[in-house]
């Protein structure tokens, strides 16, 4: 059971924009609220576990290297397999705010 109210969950940098842990604990998934305004590309990432992107508000360019370039908006989805590389940007000044759902990381 964990319980994360608004304002509460651990808050750091990720990729261009901020994230906050919507789970407390290792789990078998970590949600995260990113939020963010960055109009330049960052890094691509690219990680071993899946990653599922729902944007909540604005609208985002989205690069997943070889899958191709996509624009998202609000009420969007795309799901990555692990090892896709990927990045994204705001569309335009009022920014982002996205729920990300990754695989946790993987234990050797």
């Amino acid at each position: 059971m964990s319980v994360v109210r608004r304002g509460d969950g651990t808050q750091g940098a990720y990729g261009e924009g901020d994230a906050r842990m919507l789970v407390h604990g290792h789990r078998r998934f970590h949600p995260m609220e990113i939020t963010g305004a960055n109009r330049d590309w960052g890094v691509l990432f690219s990680h071993a576990e899946d990653e599922f992107l729902y944007v909540l508000d604005g609208r985002i360019e989205l690069d997943l290297g070889p899958e191709g370039m996509f624009v998202l908006a609000t009420g969007d989805a795309v799901h990555c397999d692990g090892g896709v590389p990927h990045r994204w940007r705001a569309m335009g000044d009022e920014g982002y705010r996205l729920l990300v759902v990754k695989d946790a990381p993987r234990r050797l």
